[in-house]
């Protein structure tokens, strides 16, 4: 059995909030900035103890990278830049502001793919970290399809789009269900005869809907050694950086021993030892893998 089941872990930085304040504390961007720091030093104490996880980083720039970061926590940037560098970290596209892709027209499009990568201010993922891959986790992960030519345009090889159980999701409730070997690996979506790839994407709610990552991939591994599944498979994780679930919960009765309660190191650690996993980015898998 020579199929693998590759897992990444991707974060969506977006340290502007319309629903909160607009301060460094606990009621604007200061849990960012906790949950951010949080994250790149644990992945690094795991890369530290041998384990080879990975981080897939989507940033807004205009108002995180540019202006919140520099000024409050250039710590994260720089911890940021080293991962790349060290331990193969990937910087992919979210858009230069935040703003709703799907709903800005061709010019608008445009400028926030392209400024996104580099910008006068400097505060693109090519200014700052000196590469990046040419995937796009767009804005709340919405998508309309006229603007796959676009994209393409642009040479942007891949979407990262929601395939989830739950109802912040982009296309599984439109389209019949996919069978497990599909839904874990990319597909091409075709639209009036322009085609793009689309990597299906999944977050800590749909580990909580497996029971726990562990279970999940044990599950999707049985289906590979009968032969149901006769590819790798490539399970992403994709939430925003400021979530409460990449953290530990300190359980103080349970020491955080219950599945999905010690954050992101938890779910590493949960699958380290299966011979069978491999730690992956987007782009590392899409470059080995071609759409099924």
């Amino acid at each position: 059995m020579n199929c693998k089941i590759h897992v990444g872990f991707g974060f969506h930085v977006n340290c502007y909030h319309s629903y909160r304040g607009d301060t460094n504390d606990g009621l604007g961007f200061g849990s960012d900035i906790r949950i951010i720091r949080h994250i790149l030093d644990t992945l690094t104490k795991l890369n530290e103890e041998g384990i080879p996880v990975k981080g897939t980083w989507d940033s807004e720039n205009f108002f995180s990278l540019e202006q919140i970061l520099p000024k409050y926590a250039p710590d994260i940037i720089e911890k940021m830049k080293d991962r790349v560098n060290r331990y193969g970290d990937e910087q992919i596209i979210m858009g230069y502001s935040n703003g709703a892709l799907s709903a800005m027209n061709d010019d608008e499009f445009t400028e926030s793919i392209e400024k996104a990568v580099t910008n006068p201010q400097g505060s693109g993922l090519l200014d700052i970290f000196g590469k990046y891959e040419k995937i796009v986790r767009p804005q709340e992960v919405m998508f309309t399809p006229s603007q796959v030519s676009l994209y393409n345009k642009l040479g942007v090889k891949a979407l990262c789009l929601y395939y989830s159980c739950v109802p912040f999701d982009a296309f599984r409730t439109i389209i019949p269900a996919l069978d497990d070997e599909y839904a874990f690996n990319p597909l091409t979506y075709t639209y009036k005869g322009e085609s793009m790839t689309v990597m299906p994407t999944y977050n800590n709610s749909d580990i909580c809907d497996a029971g726990c990552l562990r279970a999940w991939v044990k599950e999707l591994r049985a289906k590979q050694v009968s032969g149901e599944i006769k590819n790798d498979l490539f399970i992403f994780v994709n939430m925003d950086a400021d979530a409460i679930f990449w953290e530990t919960m300190n359980l103080p009765i349970v020491k955080n021993k219950i599945a999905n309660t010690d954050g992101i190191n938890g779910l590493v650690r949960e699958i380290a030892d299966l011979d069978y996993i491999v730690f992956d980015t987007v782009g590392g898998y899409l470059n080995n893998h071609k759409p099924l």
